[in-house]
């Protein structure tokens, strides 16, 4: 099916002049027209003309009545098909009514309701689908949604490539039984599901393999209760032996006897140990008081000979300290020279700077003062010539825009004259004489005629010219003019002549209002305030009475010598001084080392005695560690030989307390077992009772069985699993092959505008992502420009493939191109070219400027005429 013309009357706007677009091909056609002009109502008309009965009351039919109200719209399609050239003529609401008309032959073919199913069955609407609307036209403001309706349309094409449609009908229903059926045993996760046959079994295999548990559990508990009373008779039979307890009662009485003996034995070896310990600590302190001796005597020949050492350094310091004195008072009389000479020079040097800073400032002020003044004059002109500028109001965009009306208006002017018939006259002198045209005479040159024009022939009468100005192009003259003569009243101009004046005088007054800007930028660039202040300041700096013509005082020409000079000795001065006073302190340290050397002297004197009587004081110390030294020798060998003969107390202890221990663990051990064996006994009385290996032969028979019911259902679902795997890897496959024509057609497109990459399809032939390179997007996390181009890119493709199986449908896009930006729109035009060759593109937009390089065939709305067959 290829469109071939569109026409309207009475539809909304569109009053009973109507509109007729003609001439459709079979490639790109582009209506371009500014808002509001009606193009989405043509787009709805078409869509209503071919998918609603004529009879139809729908509301969105209903509004398409004029607001006149008195007549039903009317909505007229000349298409082609296979079958030949047809008319579809629908009238709705107020004289509905439908026909079918066959262009070749002139014949009415179907007419209302038979009309209506004609065309049901033309657009494969039969059955309710929506058609080529959905998945191949886009109507005003869903550029961005993806197509719809191809799952109604497509599969009938593709099918005898693959088969019956993805996989097999078969195929499919097995699928999914088989995802029924394991959807009813498992989850997604694999796990039983909550209310399946499979968890039941689960539940009732657990429940009597819980059941075997305990009572295994309980058997094994009786029995161990019968081995452990057997074992506790055992031990009993063992320890209640006639005769043990009065054996353990005589070997514990003779054990405590010899524990006194021992104990007596150990309080005399006891005193003899208190005895050495005593001789020890006399010989410990005999020979303390020997060493404390010989270290004394030590220490008080250290102190003569550090005092004899600190009183000769101390004299070669108090040397030192003397003839730094005399360098330091030197030094200091240079410097008050050095310091003397250098203010003499400073005093001279800020003369001679007061002088120099004044002559600058002098002439700095002069300076100033001339372009103050002249800064003045020019920012006094700045401001009349900005006044001037500003009651200007004839801008260059005024002058543009008033250039382009005029141009526009000549334009429609000419386009007027060369609609209307032209009249040369070719006449003797005579004749121009005689022959006149409306009263006046008729010249060489061709003359255009409009309205009425009379042709006076003299005594042969007259001519009446009757000339009617095409109804389009006189209309657009006059708003071309009307809106001229509007730009230049706003304008409050008289002619354009006048706005080119005022707008070359303005632009005069812009150049003269930068050059007095950059001549004030130059002279005040911070600003006259700021110039006003410089002169102030520069004027403030010039001392009173001050003649730039007087004799300037002398420079000296020597006072950086004498600075360095007066720094070089007072850093020596400095030196001095602090050597000086470190040789003192360094003299005064010396002099109290020695003080506190004698100090200590006196100190080891008044302990250590005359140096004469210290061979007799150690003597008699040595005496004395002689003698304790024998002490301690006489009371170890008397402590020996006492250990040597008694009894081992330790030994009596240990075995009285293992006696003991013995006799009452045996008691304990005797009570413990009697205990256990009466409980024991009641336990293995309550278990016989119960009767546990029968119902334990039971649980096991049970527990089988259900375990047998449970690997049943596991066999089951391994089974489904397997054949859900096979048949959706087959499907998958085979989908994918299914797809393969429509990614053949989508990706030509793709790569006009988008560059390397692939769109991928869902069951219901939308786009769901966009891949470029090896990264992967959802198709609703794209910009709106890349979205709006893949939904337009697909909807081509799919015309495309309809095209080439034989069964063309046009794309119609009603300002689908919104989002993109330059590059993208450029690329966009060159897809609707490449698509165009194969499938019928009709395209309506309201941006006229951006879609000027679109190409194609350029749809010129009329008027509808009738046409007879």
């Amino acid at each position: 099916m290829k469109l071939r013309a569109i026409r309207l009357r009475n539809v909304k706007k569109f009053g009973p002049q109507g509109l007729s677009l003609e001439g459709l091909g079979d490639g790109l056609s582009v209506l371009a027209a500014p808002n509001e002009y009606g193009k989405s109502t043509i787009f709805e008309a078409v869509r209503i003309l071919l998918y609603e009965k004529h009879n139809t009351t729908k509301r969105d039919v209903k509004a398409f009545v004029p607001m006149s109200g008195g007549v039903g719209p009317e909505i007229e399609l000349d298409l082609d098909t296979d079958g030949g050239s047809y008319r579809i003529r629908k009238q709705f609401v107020k004289g509905a009514a439908a026909q079918v008309t066959d262009l070749t032959t002139g014949e009415v073919i179907a007419k209302d309701g038979v009309a209506d199913d004609w065309v049901s069955k033309l657009i494969d609407a039969d059955n309710g689908g929506t058609g080529p609307t959905g998945l191949l036209w886009v109507a005003q403001g869903r550029s961005l949604a993806q197509p719809e309706g191809g799952e109604a349309l497509l599969p009938s094409l593709l099918e005898a490539e693959v088969g019956t449609l993805v996989g097999g009908e078969r195929a499919r229903v097995h699928l999914e039984r088989a995802r029924d059926e394991l959807s009813n045993l498992v989850t997604d996760t694999g796990k039983p599901k909550a209310s399946g046959a499979y968890k039941a079994s689960l539940d009732l295999f657990e429940a009597e393999e819980k059941r075997v548990s305990e009572l295994s559990q309980n058997l094994a508990e009786t029995e161990q209760i019968f081995s452990d009373l057997t074992e506790v008779d055992r031990q009993l039979e063992t320890l209640d032996v006639p005769g043990d307890a009065a054996r353990q009662a005589e070997a514990l009485t003779d054990a405590e006897q010899a524990l006194n003996a021992a104990a007596q034995a150990s309080g005399v070896i006891r005193n003899a140990e208190l005895v050495q310990a005593q001789c020890q600590r006399d010989l410990n302190d005999a020979e303390r008081k020997l060493s404390d001796r010989q270290d004394l005597e030590a220490r008080a020949l250290e102190a003569v000979a550090e005092i004899e050492r600190f009183q000769s350094e101390a004299h070669e310091q108090n040397s030192h300290v003397n003839r730094l004195k005399s360098k330091r008072d030197g030094a200091a009389t240079a410097e008050t020279k050095a310091d003397a000479a250098w203010k003499i020079a400073s005093r001279a040097n800020a003369a001679y700077q007061i002088y120099e800073r004044a002559k600058w400032a002098s002439d700095r002020s002069e300076e100033i003062s001339t372009a103050l003044v002249r800064a003045k004059e020019v920012d006094a002109a700045l401001s009349t010539l900005k006044a001037e500028f500003a009651k200007s109001t004839v801008t260059e965009d005024v002058l543009s825009e008033l250039e382009e009306l005029l141009r526009d208006s000549e334009i429609s002017h000419a386009k007027l004259n060369a609609g209307r018939p032209s009249l040369v006259g070719h006449l003797t002198k005579e004749g121009q004489s005689r022959v006149r045209l409306n009263d006046m005479p008729i010249g060489s040159e061709e003359i255009r005629l409009s309205g009425t024009s009379r042709i006076d022939l003299g005594e042969y009468g007259a001519i009446e010219l009757i000339a009617s100005d095409h109804l389009d192009l006189a209309q657009a003259s006059t708003a071309a003019d009307d809106a001229l003569d509007e730009a230049i009243i706003a304008a409050a101009v008289e002619t354009i002549a006048e706005a080119r004046r005022l707008a070359s005088a303005r632009y005069t007054l812009a150049s003269d209002i930068r050059a007095l800007e950059r001549e004030l930028e130059d002279r005040a660039p911070e600003g006259l305030a700021k110039l006003a202040q410089s002169f102030a300041d520069a004027k403030a700096l010039i001392p009173e009475g001050f003649d730039k013509a007087d004799e300037p005082p002398p420079s000296p020409t020597e006072l950086e010598a004498l600075e360095v000079e007066r720094d070089d000795t007072k850093a020596l001065s400095r030196s001095l001084e602090a050597e000086h006073a470190e040789a003192r302190e360094a003299l005064i340290g010396l002099q109290a080392m020695v003080s506190s050397a004698r100090r200590k002297m006196e100190e080891l004197g008044e302990q250590v005695g005359d140096k004469n009587s210290w061979d007799d004081a150690k003597a008699d110390l040595q005496a004395a560690v002689d003698a304790a030294q024998l002490a301690i020798i006489e009371a170890t060998e008397a402590f020996e030989r006492l250990r040597a003969d008694a009894p081992d107390l330790k030994s009596a202890e240990l075995a009285v307390k293992r006696l003991k221990d013995a006799k009452t663990n045996r008691e304990t051990r005797l009570r413990d077992l009697r205990e256990s064996r009466i409980a024991l006994r009641t336990r293995l009385e309550s278990k016989e009772a119960l009767g546990l290996g029968e119902q334990l032969a039971e649980a096991e028979a049970t527990k089988a069985v259900c375990a047998a019911r449970v690997v049943e259902f596991e066999t089951d679902i391994e089974a489904l699993k397997l054949l859900r795997t096979v048949l959706a890897e087959a499907q998958d496959r085979l989908k994918a092959e299914y797809f393969q024509p429509v990614y053949a057609e989508l990706e030509p497109l793709l790569r006009l505008v988008l560059g390397h990459s692939e769109v991928r399809l869902s069951d219901t032939y939308q786009a769901n992502s966009l891949r470029r390179g090896t990264y992967s997007e959802d198709i609703e996390t794209l910009s709106g420009g890349t979205r709006e181009q893949v939904a337009v890119l697909t909807r081509l493709a799919f015309g495309r493939l309809m095209a080439r199986r034989g069964r063309p449908v046009p794309v119609f896009l009603d300002d689908a191109l919104v989002y993109c930006d330059d590059d993208r729109l450029a690329a966009m035009f060159n897809a609707l070219h490449e698509a165009a060759t194969d499938v019928q593109c009709i395209v309506l937009t309201c941006h006229e400027r951006a879609f000027s390089d679109i190409g194609g065939q350029l749809l010129v709305p009329k008027p509808w005429i009738e046409v007879s067959l």
